[in-house]
Protein backbone atom coordinates (compact mmCIF):
# COMPACT_ATOMS: atom_id res chain seq x y z
CA UNK A 1 0.00 0.00 0.00
CA UNK A 2 1.30 3.46 -0.84
CA UNK A 3 1.09 6.54 1.37
CA UNK A 4 -1.61 7.97 -0.87
CA UNK A 5 -3.59 4.72 -0.77
CA UNK A 6 -3.43 4.63 3.03
CA UNK A 7 -4.74 8.17 3.32
CA UNK A 8 -7.52 7.63 0.74
CA UNK A 9 -8.47 4.31 2.34
CA UNK A 10 -8.69 5.96 5.75
CA UNK A 11 -10.88 8.78 4.44
CA UNK A 12 -13.18 6.44 2.52
CA UNK A 13 -13.56 3.87 5.27
CA UNK A 14 -14.43 6.28 8.09
CA UNK A 15 -16.52 8.60 5.89
CA UNK A 16 -18.95 5.73 5.19
CA UNK A 17 -20.11 5.70 8.82
CA UNK A 18 -17.92 7.69 11.20
CA UNK A 19 -19.97 6.96 14.33
CA UNK A 20 -19.77 3.20 13.95
CA UNK A 21 -16.43 2.80 12.19
CA UNK A 22 -14.14 5.15 14.12
CA UNK A 23 -12.54 3.07 16.84
CA UNK A 24 -13.08 5.63 19.58
CA UNK A 25 -15.00 5.06 22.77
CA UNK A 26 -16.21 8.43 24.04
CA UNK A 27 -17.26 7.00 27.40
CA UNK A 28 -13.77 5.63 27.98
CA UNK A 29 -12.21 8.71 26.38
CA UNK A 30 -9.81 6.82 24.18
CA UNK A 31 -8.98 5.53 20.72
CA UNK A 32 -8.19 1.86 20.33
CA UNK A 33 -6.30 -0.22 17.80
CA UNK A 34 -8.74 -3.08 18.42
CA UNK A 35 -12.50 -2.65 18.03
CA UNK A 36 -12.97 -5.23 20.80
CA UNK A 37 -11.36 -2.90 23.31
CA UNK A 38 -13.44 0.04 22.12
CA UNK A 39 -16.68 -1.98 22.15
CA UNK A 40 -17.18 -1.08 18.48
CA UNK A 41 -18.24 -4.34 16.76
CA UNK A 42 -18.82 -2.67 13.38
CA UNK A 43 -15.34 -1.15 13.27
CA UNK A 44 -12.20 -2.75 11.86
CA UNK A 45 -10.09 -0.66 14.24
CA UNK A 46 -8.37 2.70 14.22
CA UNK A 47 -6.59 4.12 11.16
CA UNK A 48 -3.43 2.12 11.91
CA UNK A 49 -5.15 -0.77 13.68
CA UNK A 50 -7.25 -1.66 10.64
CA UNK A 51 -4.07 -2.94 8.97
CA UNK A 52 -2.71 -4.92 11.93
CA UNK A 53 -3.34 -8.52 12.88
CA UNK A 54 -5.86 -9.04 15.70
CA UNK A 55 -2.95 -10.02 17.98
CA UNK A 56 -1.01 -6.84 17.19
CA UNK A 57 -4.09 -4.69 17.81
CA UNK A 58 -4.52 -6.15 21.29
CA UNK A 59 -0.77 -5.93 22.01
CA UNK A 60 -0.67 -2.24 21.03
CA UNK A 61 -3.78 -1.48 23.11
CA UNK A 62 -2.17 -3.27 26.05
CA UNK A 63 0.98 -1.18 25.63
CA UNK A 64 -1.02 2.03 25.51
CA UNK A 65 -3.02 1.14 28.62
CA UNK A 66 -0.02 -0.02 30.67
CA UNK A 67 2.56 2.60 29.74
CA UNK A 68 1.61 6.26 29.31
CA UNK A 69 4.70 6.77 27.13
CA UNK A 70 3.46 4.16 24.62
CA UNK A 71 0.14 5.71 23.63
CA UNK A 72 1.14 6.96 20.18
CA UNK A 73 2.09 5.07 17.07
CA UNK A 74 5.35 7.06 17.04
CA UNK A 75 6.33 5.71 20.47
CA UNK A 76 5.23 2.19 19.65
CA UNK A 77 7.30 2.13 16.44
CA UNK A 78 10.48 3.12 18.32
CA UNK A 79 10.61 -0.39 19.75
CA UNK A 80 11.80 -2.86 17.12
CA UNK A 81 9.65 -5.76 18.34
CA UNK A 82 6.55 -3.59 18.06
CA UNK A 83 7.45 -2.32 14.61
CA UNK A 84 7.95 -5.91 13.47
CA UNK A 85 4.26 -6.60 14.23
CA UNK A 86 3.25 -4.10 11.56
CA UNK A 87 2.89 -4.89 7.85
CA UNK A 88 6.17 -4.42 5.98
CA UNK A 89 4.69 -1.68 3.77
CA UNK A 90 3.71 0.28 6.90
CA UNK A 91 7.16 -0.13 8.46
CA UNK A 92 8.62 1.67 5.44
CA UNK A 93 6.39 4.73 5.79
CA UNK A 94 7.46 7.87 7.66
CA UNK A 95 6.41 7.60 11.29
CA UNK A 96 5.12 11.17 11.14
CA UNK A 97 2.77 10.28 8.30
CA UNK A 98 1.34 7.35 10.26
CA UNK A 99 0.92 9.57 13.31
CA UNK A 100 -0.83 12.26 11.25
CA UNK A 101 -3.20 9.74 9.65
CA UNK A 102 -3.92 8.27 13.08
CA UNK A 103 -4.59 11.78 14.40
CA UNK A 104 -7.00 12.36 11.50
CA UNK A 105 -8.96 9.35 12.80
CA UNK A 106 -8.71 10.30 16.48
CA UNK A 107 -9.79 13.94 16.51
CA UNK A 108 -13.53 14.23 17.05
CA UNK A 109 -14.04 17.48 15.14
CA UNK A 110 -12.54 15.97 11.98
CA UNK A 111 -15.73 13.93 11.50
CA UNK A 112 -19.49 14.35 11.48
CA UNK A 113 -22.31 12.07 10.39
CA UNK A 114 -21.57 12.66 6.70
CA UNK A 115 -17.79 12.18 6.85
CA UNK A 116 -14.99 14.71 7.01
CA UNK A 117 -15.76 18.16 8.35
CA UNK A 118 -14.08 21.32 7.06
CA UNK A 119 -11.52 20.96 9.83
CA UNK A 120 -11.00 17.33 8.82
CA UNK A 121 -10.51 18.31 5.18
CA UNK A 122 -7.94 20.89 6.25
CA UNK A 123 -6.17 18.15 8.21
CA UNK A 124 -6.12 15.96 5.10
CA UNK A 125 -4.72 18.82 3.03
CA UNK A 126 -2.04 19.38 5.66
CA UNK A 127 -1.02 15.71 5.34
CA UNK A 128 -1.00 15.92 1.53
CA UNK A 129 1.21 19.01 1.61
CA UNK A 130 3.50 17.95 4.47
CA UNK A 131 4.40 14.64 2.81
CA UNK A 132 4.16 15.83 -0.81
CA UNK A 133 1.58 13.17 -1.59
CA UNK A 134 0.59 12.67 -5.19
CA UNK A 135 -3.08 13.53 -4.77
CA UNK A 136 -5.22 16.60 -5.19
CA UNK A 137 -6.11 18.57 -2.08
CA UNK A 138 -9.70 18.34 -0.89
CA UNK A 139 -12.03 21.25 -1.52
CA UNK A 140 -12.87 23.00 1.73
CA UNK A 141 -16.31 24.60 1.47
Amino acid sequence: MTQEQLLKDTINYYSANPAKRRCVNKKLGACYYSPKRAYKPLSEGCAIGRHLTPEAKIAFDDLASSDSDMTTISAIMEVGANKAMMPSWMQEMPVGLLADIQRLHDVENHWDSSGLTKIGKRAVNYIINRYSLDMAPLAVD
